[in-house]
């Protein structure tokens, strides 16, 4: 889980993404065989009526949708 204070949640999408591009395009090296690593992340703004359980939750949702989905990718929570 990362926390972005003073982020929005395109913002968030943004890093999200350059994050999961930078880890698909490199490949590392574990005993001798190449390993090409993926990441699905799932995103959700914190809104103060549903407080940060359900934040937590509407972000888990969208990582399981992102998954689902085909992963490798971001998930946005739906509002």
């Amino acid at each position: 889980m990362l926390l972005l204070p003073d982020t929005s949640q395109a913002g968030a999408v943004v890093l999200a993404e350059r994050i999961r591009l930078k880890l698909e395009t490199t490949i590392m090296v574990l005993q001798e065989q190449s390993v090409q690593i993926t990441m699905t992340f799932g995103v959700s703004e914190y809104n103060n009526d549903l407080g940060i359980e359900a934040t937590i939750n509407r972000a888990d949702m969208a990582l399981l949708g992102g998954k689902k989905d085909g992963r490798n990718r971001v998930a946005v929570a739906h509002s």
